[in-house]
């Protein structure tokens, strides 16, 4: 399974700690049409290890402080999101076939009924694992407040935000649910209203 992890990227990115090093000029001065050794060397380095010895080969990217354990909840959202959708197309599928008038006998819709409340209960526990999922960051955010001493303003803007994005995915999703389960009963009470005598 797929997982967008730009926003754990764009975090170590950010947390990083940039050292500039002193550097000469390469193009600074009079030049005979040779460029000394140094310079040559410092275009030979790669960008990673600008910061090492570069006789060494290795790479040494710094890492002081790691994201806040509180972004992995935005995977678990959006992984209970993705299960909803491949729920949500098989109830629309069932929706579709319940609603057919057709010669089946009454244990087969009843089989068809159980299997779209059980699809239901559970796309509604996933929104609800979800929103609890959601409310998680504030503990988080307190957990980690209480623990470091404190949390910066970055991080509690950074939370907000998650939580509203978040909050927006999961609204979006569970109206769009909420429109088909409309229809879906409207569709329903019209089948049950032409079958009466």
């Amino acid at each position: 399974m797929w997982r967008d992890r730009t926003n754990l990227f764009i975090s170590y990115r950010q947390s990083y700690s940039h050292h500039p090093a002193k550097r000469k000029p390469l193009y600074g001065g009079p030049s005979n049409g040779f460029a000394d050794n140094a310079a040559l060397n410092d275009e030979r380095r790669g960008l990673m290890s600008a910061y090492d010895d570069p006789n060494d080969g290795d790479a040494v990217i710094e890492m002081d402080v790691l994201p806040p354990r509180w972004l992995d909840i935005q995977d678990e959202v959006t992984e209970k999101l993705q299960d909803i959708s491949g729920q949500t197309k098989r109830l629309d599928q069932l929706h579709q076939k319940h609603v057919l008038p057709g010669f089946d006998d009454d244990d087969v819709k009843k089989r068809e009924e159980r299997e779209i409340e059980r699809l239901t209960q559970e796309i509604t526990r996933g929104y609800q694992g979800c929103q609890k999922a959601i409310k998680r960051v504030d503990a988080m955010l307190r957990e980690s407040a209480q623990r470091e001493g404190g949390t910066s303003k970055g991080e509690e803007v950074m939370a907000r935000n998650l939580k509203v994005s978040l909050a927006s995915r999961v609204g979006d999703s569970s109206a769009a649910f909420r429109k088909k389960q409309s229809a879906y009963l409207r569709s329903v009470y019209s089948f049950f209203l032409r079958a009466r005598p």
